[in-house]
């Protein structure tokens, strides 16, 4: 996997945008755009920088696997996820990553919805 798709999928996972990352890096959103999608070379350095704010080591990121991100069940049996449905996380084709990527997305904002209607009553 091309690390600049790597980079935006790390990004993604973590609900960031491109203006908080560019932000972090100190540069324009367009140029971070231009890093991301590839039509920029990006540099080790930059590489690097980027890790810290995802908050990850380089290696992760030059190393990434997205199956990863679904062997968090000790069994890799079916498990039950939090908002109530049921997973099993081995075997994703990339649609059906890109599906769970989605729900979990979904599932962060109504938590992160949640959590700030419970702080600002």
């Amino acid at each position: 996997m091309k690390v600049e798709r790597t980079i935006k999928q790390m990004r993604e996972l973590r609900n960031l945008t491109q203006a908080h990352i560019a932000e972090a890096l100190n540069m324009s959103v367009a140029s971070y755009s231009k890093l991301e999608s590839g039509q920029t070379e990006i540099t080790l350095s930059k590489i690097e920088k980027i890790a810290e704010v995802l908050g990850v080591e380089l290696s992760t990121i030059l190393n990434f696997d997205s199956s990863q991100i679904l062997n968090f069940t000790l069994d890799q049996k079916e498990s039950i996820g939090p908002m109530g449905y049921a997973f099993k996380p081995k075997n994703f084709s990339d649609t059906g990553l890109k599906e769970l990527v989605e729900q979990l997305k979904s599932e962060n904002e109504y938590l992160r919805k949640s959590l700030d209607a419970l702080i600002n009553k």
